[in-house]
């Protein structure tokens, strides 16, 4: 009976020791429009190319099965149709932040206790909060041709680790 117990007692330990992870996935917008007049000015909100919606799919394929419970994107057309497909998969609705308020929105995110969560922003916004999470500034905002590039930031209570990827072809 003391080994039941006992056993009992460590399982009971790892559940709640991985309940503490939550993962971070921070995308930069898909491949946008730039055929627009001033396309690439922030406050312009051209839709995505071909390419856009092509990635945007890729990254709906390749986390479709975690236990993503929430997407929040910037209030603009070509980041919320980066996560679109991602969220009809997953049956979410994506939130939106204001990009002007990062660390708002870091805060919000360093809430949440366990789970998944997808954030899109910008090729600026989106190493910017990366630093915000990690509480350092170690990443420089992207090249405005960088649409491959994307972060994982892991944390386990207050220990923080993340990867920065880059999508397989499509």
């Amino acid at each position: 009976m003391k080994w039941i117990r006992l056993f009992f007692i460590l399982i009971c330990i790892v559940v709640q020791a991985q309940a503490q992870d939550v993962v971070y996935l921070l995308v930069r917008h898909a491949e946008k429009d730039t055929s627009q007049a001033g396309a690439t000015m922030m406050m312009a909100d051209p839709a995505l190319t071909v390419t856009g919606h092509a990635r945007a799919k890729k990254l709906a394929e390749l986390y479709q099965k975690e236990p993503i419970q929430a997407l929040y994107s910037s209030n603009f057309q070509r980041t919320k149709s980066t996560l679109a497909p991602l969220a009809e998969k997953k049956g979410l609705q994506i939130q939106t932040y204001n990009h002007k308020e990062l660390q708002a929105l870091a805060n919000q995110l360093l809430e949440i206790k366990n789970g998944w969560v997808v954030v899109a922003g910008h090729s600026n916004t989106t190493p910017s909060l990366v630093n915000l999470l990690l509480k350092e500034k170690r990443f420089e905002p992207f090249d405005e041709s960088n649409y491959n590039t994307y972060f994982i930031v892991r944390r386990n209570k207050d220990q923080f680790s993340v990867e920065k990827l880059e999508y397989p072809p499509f």
